[in-house]
């Protein structure tokens, strides 16, 4: 049928053809499935050496800090491993730009990812509150504060995203501002 591409007329219409191109996306999709087949492997060597360098400090927030980035850590393998495949193709300049902002896009959605686990991490009861900043915080404040924070984290996310893709978030910046001195 006229106008149905196959994925092999994809490639060979925005890559071009012959052995080379095709050794190459073979070298990328080893690549990604190196990473992928590892992810959890190598996330939990780095969780384990992080989490005995953590045991034995005063605090617990490092401790949370570690459990709350495990996941985030074990997706940005995955994410490295996709970022790593995609550069060894022969792709043009804005193509490769885009897998740049793309990669960029993923590590603050993953950071983004371990923040809002970490905020999670003290809401059942206050004691994390008052450890960390000295305050006595009433139980029934806990769970608003802590969506709160989460909240702030993902505008924040999102603000850092939209700016790696050239969104003018001044605007927003100072929306959020002042909604957040209308709420107060």
């Amino acid at each position: 049928m006229p106008g149905q591409f196959s994925p092999a007329d994809f490639l060979a219409r925005y890559f071009g053809t012959g052995a080379a191109l095709w050794e190459q996306i073979g070298v990328a999709l080893v690549i990604f499935l190196l990473f992928l087949f590892l992810q959890r492997f190598l996330a939990l060597r780095i969780i384990k050496v992080l989490a005995r360098l953590t045991q034995n400090t005063a605090t617990d927030f490092d401790d949370q800090l570690v459990s709350a980035f495990q996941k985030p850590l074990q997706l940005f393998f995955v994410v490295l491993g996709a970022y790593l495949a995609l550069t060894y193709l022969p792709l043009n300049q804005a193509q490769n730009l885009t897998v740049i902002k793309l990669f960029r896009s993923a590590v603050v959605i993953l950071v983004t990812y371990g923040f809002y686990n970490l905020a999670g991490s003290y809401h059942i009861d206050g004691s994390g509150l008052t450890k960390w900043f000295g305050i006595e915080v009433d139980k029934l404040l806990v769970p608003f504060i802590t969506k709160a924070v989460r909240v702030l984290f993902v505008f924040l996310g999102f603000t850092f995203v939209a700016g790696e893709w050239d969104f003018d978030v001044i605007g927003f910046l100072a929306g959020l501002g002042l909604g957040g001195l209308a709420f107060a």
